[in-house]
């Protein structure tokens, strides 16, 4: 990942254009010359020379090179977000360019947008991938198109318009107070730009935004909001069933923030590739939801893999009761065929969670809780757990019920916030074995200082 990084020109300049040229020779083709990268690279060629800096006859020629290239290596093999920055590229190089050659490029990317758009936003908004972090990069990509249009004299297609309104609105469910992104499946900070330079961008081009979004049922995310407490909650499956690589075995998750301040978290990200590090990062032991026998929800494997994965349904959504309840059957592959469902509801000073594990037979559940690196621990009994961050308003009460018994416990973690970033933190863990089926009750409530 650090070395496509390098090849993304993300940060440029003349002599490193130059260098770049030297060093990745057309006939000897390496990392750079993939499709990803020489797509994200041809775009801020492109976008550094329209901002009043030059290309060279050189980095001219390198250019068309790269796009020609790139056209006959398109990652149809690899679809979603890939290829639409393929398309991306293709748009940027047939415009940029005036021969015959640019103007396939153009006609290609255009068809190929014109498709994937269709293919890969959902009815509420959501790029299928159902990344935060990606739903904010694909936004920058659609409206650096309509601003390449703009800059050309093009005609910019209706329905771009509109893909942008509806996954503005969707961003928008999935942040936090803080106005940062929420964690589930693959993302992290200081990767995609943030929502503000979003509305920023939009602004500048003149494109009126709405976020009267209310159901985000198309993806499968519900989010309650009252005068203090923020609750995003996943309710979807994973998706799309032909390219899972950024999903996470996370159903039945969830974040809270009272105020600004963000309480209970997925563990997010630090890494790509095929470490064990990604493997725990993207299974369900890293998400606040429910973990049987040890195991996975969905079984995340490799590093952009999922083999048999959870089905959700939602049995049961009262928003004016800020009520959602849901169940998965991600663990009916285990002796007695587990079931988990879980119900929230938002409360004026309180979540109330009830999850309930159905099936047969004896096993080991834990229901998990991670922690926002700010909020400390204040004390500790066998049902009870006091917390509080210095940032926030409030002081926080766990509270845990079980018809059977149970340990609860506090234990320490890592939250990942950005690629290559580890910060200390803590998760509670409710701990039970026994015979199914059993319900526990999880009361997180909050009061002024």
């Amino acid at each position: 990942l650090g070395l496509y990084k390098l090849h993304y020109f993300d940060c440029i300049n003349a002599e490193l254009i130059k260098h770049w040229i030297i060093n990745n020779d057309v006939d000897n083709l390496g990392v750079g010359w993939e499709p990803y990268p020489t797509s994200l690279r041809i775009v801020n060629w492109i976008k550094w020379h329209l901002a009043g800096n030059k290309l060279d006859d050189s980095m001219l020629e390198s250019l068309f090179l790269q796009s020609r290239a790139l056209n006959s290596r398109l990652e149809y093999h690899l679809l979603g977000n890939h290829l639409l920055a393929n398309a991306k590229a293709l748009i940027f190089a047939g415009l940029f360019f005036n021969n015959k050659d640019a103007a396939s490029w153009y006609a290609t990317g255009l068809q190929i947008l014109h498709g994937e758009l269709k293919e890969q936003i959902l009815a509420d908004g959501a790029h299928f991938e159902k990344s935060p972090m990606y739903q904010a990069i694909i936004l920058e990509d659609l409206l650096d198109m309509i601003n390449l249009l703009q800059v050309y004299s093009q005609n910019i297609p209706d329905n771009w318009l509109l893909y942008v309104q509806k996954m503005v609105g969707w961003l928008n469910k999935m942040l936090h107070p803080d106005g940062k992104i929420a964690f589930f499946n693959d993302a992290a900070f200081n990767v995609a730009p943030e929502y503000l330079d979003i509305i920023n961008y939009c602004n500048k081009l003149k494109i009126n935004i709405n976020n009267d979004v209310n159901l985000l049922n198309s993806s499968g995310y519900y989010t309650f909001i009252n005068k203090n407490a923020s609750l995003i909650m996943d309710a979807g499956n994973i998706g799309p069933d032909y390219l899972p690589g950024h999903a996470h075995a996370d159903s039945l998750s969830f974040e809270l923030s009272l105020n600004k301040q963000r309480v209970v978290v997925n563990s997010g990200i630090s890494c790509y590739g095929t470490s064990a590090l990604r493997l725990l990062q993207r299974g369900t032991a890293a998400h606040s939801t429910v973990v049987v026998d040890d195991q996975d929800s969905s079984e995340v494997w490799s590093g952009f893999r999922v083999a048999r994965r959870a089905e959700t349904k939602v049995l049961q959504y009262e928003p004016k009761l800020m009520l959602l309840e849901a169940e998965h059957n991600g663990y009916s592959r285990l002796q007695g065929k587990v079931i988990h469902s879980r119900k929230w509801q938002l409360l004026d000073n309180k979540l109330l969670i009830s999850d309930h594990i159905s099936g047969g037979r004896k096993h080991k559940i834990q229901v998990i809780f991670h922690l926002h690196p700010a909020i400390q621990i204040i004390d500790t009994t066998s049902t009870n757990i006091m917390m509080y961050s210095q940032e926030m308003e409030n002081k926080v009460e766990f509270k845990v019920d079980c018809n059977c018994v149970f340990s609860l416990e506090v234990e320490n973690s890592y939250y990942y916030p950005e690629f290559d970033v580890e910060i200390s933190n803590k998760k509670i863990i409710v701990r039970i074995d026994a015979e199914l089926p059993l319900k526990i009750d999880s009361v997180i409530k909050w009061y002024d200082k």
